[in-house]
């Protein structure tokens, strides 16, 4: 009998393991091979691990592609992931784009006139770097891997990487903080839909509609302009098309933006607006930073101007500093400089952001107004003072003003009274806390694991493509898609019965002059 039960259990025992082993093979066979292709700066390369460690969990093999001088400082969580290294022979890319750019610099001289020079400096110093990033044999090292995904950052700097996929005949994806509607081909209005690199929001007078018209005009004449041609270069048994033609082929466009933070937008079936993946639950501090903030009595103020701005110039920091010690609060400074007072001001040259917004004693968030750092603020519910710099970041700044959730000013220009001000007014006033608080507590219910969200999105086009959802807009030509054709046929016809039109009034005038003219000589 004993035996008997024995048997029993070892065939059940293998029964199990067979099943096991069974599942085990399927789960690998479903498994696919995804490579992440973000801007090749630490706040991109973030997210997009964030969203590659998500659709690892999910069974697939993720790599992200960082450049050698961002891997090898380990500044990145890459655990869960593989990293694919290139860029060996560039050097230090983020630094070398810091000083060529200029940014800071011109920013902080009062180049108010020459930022959108820079702008476009910006998109050709990318454009270059891209150019020498494929030919250092990038789309090599990718075609080793056998992708079965291909996944890039939506902002226009990298636009000449979606040569890669193009040239190896891999499904790509896009991923990023751009809702880039001419890239995506969404039908929409300049006269409701704000670009995303000036300070208008949704609700525009004349002079703002001209504004966003305009900028939207030169997005649209840049490719034209600046973008190189990679396709006849690198891919040159393809055949030819725009880089924006290639972009419009995406199986799905993923964007981290939402009606809560931004403005509704208008959207395509493969348009997915996710909330911000650098949302997560805050972690208990560690010292410096939990001594420092438990024992500060009246609240801390945390003041943060993104990675790769550590300092700023003296008479910014007295004015910030001198605007939040009327409040009797205590700061909490990512800078490398050291502190002018110790009791009062903490200083790192790094600090853990998030983990600080989500600390009960955090009343207030001065910030240059990146993506990341905004949605950090919204998840915990913490006013923002937004002294915005360059890039999305006046647009951002703007959008937090429109919806209540703070205040901004140009820290170069605003006086120390009205800093003071302003402090005074978004810790006193609670106005500003009710309104993020509230649209926190939407956005958890609403955008409850953004980097799940975009995992799931992403998993859903390897089984099943991309082509269901998208528009016959993204798969026309440019010309077409604006109607450029049309405009131009509508053109010729009204031109046409416009001459035809004068010809015969000349005709009839002429007609009718020379009746006049013989009767008169009759007459006569």
């Amino acid at each position: 009998m004993l035996t008997s039960h024995s048997s029993t259990m070892k065939t059940n025992a293998a029964l199990s393991l067979i099943v096991l082993i069974f599942n085990l093979t399927n789960y690998l066979s479903d498994a696919k091979v995804v490579v992440f292709f973000p801007v090749p700066g630490t706040s991109h390369i973030r997210y997009h691990t964030n969203i590659a460690r998500a659709l690892a969990d999910l069974g697939h093999e993720t790599w992200v592609c960082i450049p050698e001088s961002l891997a090898k400082t380990r500044q990145i969580d890459t655990s869960g992931i593989r990293v694919l290294r290139y860029g060996q022979s560039l050097g230090d890319i983020e630094e070398k784009i810091k000083k060529t750019t200029r940014i800071h610099e011109a920013f902080f001289a009062n180049e108010t006139y020459g930022m959108s020079a820079i702008l476009l400096n910006v998109l050709s110093i990318f454009n270059e770097l891209a150019m020498r990033i494929l030919a250092e044999g990038l789309t090599e090292k990718v075609k080793d891997l056998k992708p079965d995904l291909f996944v890039l950052d939506g902002l226009p700097f990298v636009k000449v990487i979606y040569t890669i996929p193009y040239k190896l005949d891999i499904p790509y994806a896009v991923i990023g903080s751009a809702h880039d509607t001419l890239s995506y081909r969404i039908p929409f209005s300049p006269a409701a839909t704000p670009f995303q690199i000036i300070d208008v929001n949704d609700n525009m007078d004349f002079p703002s509609r001209l504004k966003n018209a305009v900028a939207y005009f030169v997005m649209l004449m840049r490719p034209k302009l600046m973008d190189p041609d990679p396709v006849s270069v690198f891919a040159p048994e393809k055949p030819h098309k725009t880089l924006e033609d290639i972009m419009a082929n995406a199986e799905i466009f993923i964007v981290e933006m939402d009606p809560i933070l931004d403005y509704p937008r208008p959207s395509l079936p493969n348009t997915k607006l996710i909330g911000g993946t650098a949302i997560k639950e805050a972690r208990e501090l560690k010292d410096p930073f939990k001594t420092f903030i438990e024992h500060s009595n009246r609240g801390v103020i945390l003041v943060t101007f993104g990675s790769t701005l550590s300092n700023i110039p003296d008479y910014i920091f007295h004015k910030i500093n001198t605007g939040c010690k009327a409040t009797g609060m205590n700061i909490v400074w990512r800078s490398d400089e050291p502190s002018p007072d110790p009791a009062r001001i903490l200083t790192q040259g790094w600090v853990p952001q998030n983990d600080i917004l989500g600390n009960k004693n955090t009343k207030l968030f001065i910030s240059h107004c990146g993506k990341n750092g905004q949605y950090e603020a919204l998840y915990h519910g913490v006013p923002i003072l937004c002294l915005p710099i360059f890039g999305d970041q006046p647009y951002n700044a703007e959008r937090v003003r429109t919806k209540g959730y703070g205040l901004k000013a140009d820290m170069r220009f605003i006086s120390v009274e009205d800093l003071s001000d302003m402090v005074r007014e978004l810790v006193t006033n609670r106005t500003y806390k009710d309104n993020i608080a509230r649209a926190s507590k939407l956005f958890r219910l609403l955008y409850q694991s953004p980097k799940k969200e975009a995992a799931f999105w992403l998993d859903h086009v390897i089984e099943f493509g991309g082509a269901y959802m998208r528009s016959a807009s993204q798969k026309m030509p440019y010309y077409q898609f604006l109607m450029l054709d049309v405009f131009a046929f509508l053109s010729a016809v009204i031109s046409l019965i416009l001459v035809l039109s004068c010809a015969l009034m000349y005709h009839l005038y002429k007609c009718i002059f020379c009746k006049s003219e013989r009767r008169k000589i009759k007459s006569e």
